[in-house]
């Protein structure tokens, strides 16, 4: 899986990408057409089995965290704006607007948003999951002691891989 941004914009045809319009909060599967910044995630190896793409966003208010959790099926995440910490597979990395980084899903993460910025957002196109799993959540808790999140959630919808 691949991801990179367009600043100015981006016409794409049919196949297997998410076009992510910034301006608009809107995820295009497939053709589309964005004016402005946008970030596009090519789906470069299909993984094997019926699977589906699951494009969600992740608001994280000052100083909010998703605590330790796994994921179905990896993802590229791209930071929309603030900072933020994500520890996970013993090391501990900070990213900034629109940088990006993997989840393989199994691993547990921890994700801390700075106490600094207004907001933080993750944008987290795609997730790919098994078929069989599509009608749970997206994340689950690595340990039950976990408190629950203190992050929001925009739920994309699933699409057919």
């Amino acid at each position: 899986m691949n991801v990179r941004r367009c600043p100015e914009g981006v016409t794409t045809e049919a196949g297997p990408h998410v076009v992510y319009d910034v301006g608009r909060d809107e995820a295009h599967f497939g053709a589309a057409r964005v004016e402005g910044d946008a970030i596009i995630w090519e789906i470069d190896e299909r993984p094997e089995g019926d699977w589906l793409v699951r494009c969600d966003r992740v608001d994280f208010p000052p100083g909010g965290v998703a605590y330790r959790h796994t994921h179905p099926g990896p993802g590229v995440r791209v930071l929309l704006k603030g900072r933020i910490r994500i520890d996970s597979g013993g090391e501990s990395h900070e990213y900034g607007p629109r940088e990006w980084w993997y989840e393989s899903g199994p691993e547990p993460v921890f994700a801390a948003a700075s106490p600094d910025e207004v907001r933080s957002g993750t944008s987290t196109p795609p997730t790919t999951r098994s078929r069989s799993s599509s009608g749970r959540g997206s994340t689950s808790k690595s340990r039950s002691r976990d408190a629950p999140r203190a992050a929001g959630g925009v739920r994309g919808r699933p699409r057919r891989l």
